[in-house]
């Protein structure tokens, strides 16, 4: 992974509520990343097209779509969110 990508994808983690982001859930853009992965690891992932990982992540359920249940959760809760175009990829701020 490139160290240039790793600091720009770095610098392009944010935080908003749900509210925001459930319209890319909607689109069907956005993934939850597991707390037990890097947030910017996986977003390098993606954004270079890792096949491999990403797959792996995908089969162990640390990289997953938002439940039907998910989509209606509290509009106020915090998450941190990382945008590679197309995709917007999300992890619950309070279980950090």
């Amino acid at each position: 992974m490139g160290e240039d990508l790793r600091k720009k994808l770095m610098g392009e983690v944010l935080t908003v509520e749900w509210e925001v982001l459930r319209v890319h859930a909607e689109r069907d853009r956005l993934f939850f990343v597991s707390t037990v992965l890097d947030l910017v690891e996986v977003g390098c992932a993606l954004a270079t097209n890792d096949r491999g990982r990403i797959a792996k992540w995908v089969d162990e359920a640390r990289l997953r779509r938002p439940t039907a249940g998910e989509l209606g959760m509290d509009s106020q809760r915090v998450f941190e969110f990382l945008i590679v175009q197309p995709f917007v990829l999300v992890r619950d701020e309070a279980r950090r």
